[in-house]
């Protein structure tokens, strides 16, 4: 770390140092910072593979998926998993094929509050496999810069850099508006959501929508992949029902909610 700048008592050679990154470029005969130069290594910024980053955004005592093998899991073993992980994600993608595993999830059923003889006042949480969410993690981060461009400035769910607040605020604007405007006395105020909005997506739809949006066919593939074939199994008093075919719907996981969600209720702009 500490190395001498010249060695005078011997070849007279001055040793090179490695610039800090983001420093002006020196000329040949420019003097060096040296103080700052010999201690490159330490003002770098660290570089965190996007698998290992992935590993410790997940959140510690969370419910395993089908495999069994948790983010504590995955977290505790962060520095053996990551090279491997990185070497199988980057093949998988490659070749736009993943393991099976990835293709499954356990549902538990959440008690909403009132009547428990109605379905409807469940919620259903689907247990996924951590390798799966950490590669739906690297999806997310990967596109999350292409959102503010792609989405309506009023959509602010969901996108980097935006916040509810901004709905907030352009709906109060809208009333003063009103308030100021007599012709405008007899406007009326939308607010509309889908039903089970997740759960009834149509996935072909969703791959028109990222198509039209001009993102990469492997990328389109990969999030086909990630859906095709989906299959449920039910937990219920510590059982495990048989396996039911998912056929709609997108995973509330951070690639699908975040990107694909908001880019499917997008409309598709006219060609």
């Amino acid at each position: 770390m500490f190395q001498r700048v010249s060695n005078k008592f011997q070849d007279n050679v001055i040793r090179r140092l490695d610039p800090v990154a983001g420093a002006p470029v020196r000329g040949l005969h420019e003097k060096a910072d040296t103080l700052a130069d010999a201690w490159t290594p330490i003002l770098q910024q660290p570089k965190a593979s996007p698998e290992g980053t992935a590993i410790t955004a997940c959140k510690l005592g969370k419910a395993t998926g089908p495999d069994r093998l948790g983010n504590d899991w995955y977290r505790a073993y962060e520095p053996e998993l990551t090279p491997i992980l990185a070497l199988l994600l980057d093949k998988w993608y490659a070749a736009g094929t993943f393991p099976t595993s990835f293709l499954d999830a356990d549902i538990f059923c959440l008690k909403k509050g009132g009547d428990q003889r109605n379905a409807l006042n469940f919620r259903p949480l689907a247990l996924l496999n951590t390798d799966y969410k950490i590669l739906t993690r690297i999806l997310a981060t990967r596109i999350s810069r292409t959102l503010p461009e792609r989405l309506h400035p009023n959509q602010n769910g969901f996108v980097p850099g935006r916040t509810i607040h901004e709905t907030l605020h352009l709906f109060e604007a809208a009333q003063q508006m009103v308030m100021d405007d007599p012709e405008q006395a007899e406007a009326v105020a939308m607010l509309l959501d889908f039903k089970k909005a997740y759960d009834s997506i149509d996935r072909q739809y969703m791959l028109q929508v990222l198509r039209q949006h001009g993102y990469p066919e492997q990328f389109v593939n990969a999030i086909w992949n990630l859906h095709e074939g989906t299959q449920v199994r039910f937990i219920a008093n510590g059982s495990r029902s048989r396996k039911v075919q998912v056929t709609s719907g997108i995973r509330q996981v951070p690639a699908s909610t975040h990107f694909v969600h908001s880019g499917t209720g997008a409309t598709i702009p006219a060609t």
